[in-house]
């Protein structure tokens, strides 16, 4: 009888151990992932820009000497606002996705 009992404590405290240690380790498993889809969502985010900056880059200096104008002296201004836009609104989506967490 002594020995049952001495194995049912056994088990029972292993059990206790095993859960604190794994709802212990649980939040930071959970912050890993968090980490993991900022990261994504950052270079999602990262490469959105790039694209719109290349395109803007060829696009709008072939539009500027269609119309005539001196695509050395206007595209670099438009270019910047283009980018400024893409990327004010990229960051705001990415803030509106995330903000669902808080």
């Amino acid at each position: 009888m002594k020995e049952s009992v001495t194995t049912l404590k056994g088990l029972v405290t292993g059990f206790q151990d095993m859960s604190t240690q794994i709802l212990e380790y649980l939040p930071r498993v959970a912050a890993a992932i968090l980490v993991l889809v900022i990261g994504w969502l950052l270079a999602r985010l990262l490469r959105l820009l790039l694209e719109a900056a290349a395109f803007s880059g060829v696009f709008i200096p072939v539009m500027l000497s269609s119309l005539g104008q001196d695509p050395a002296q206007s595209s670099s201004i438009i270019l910047t606002t283009v980018t400024d836009v893409v990327g004010f609104f990229a960051f705001l989506g990415i803030a509106m996705m995330l903000s669902s967490m808080l």
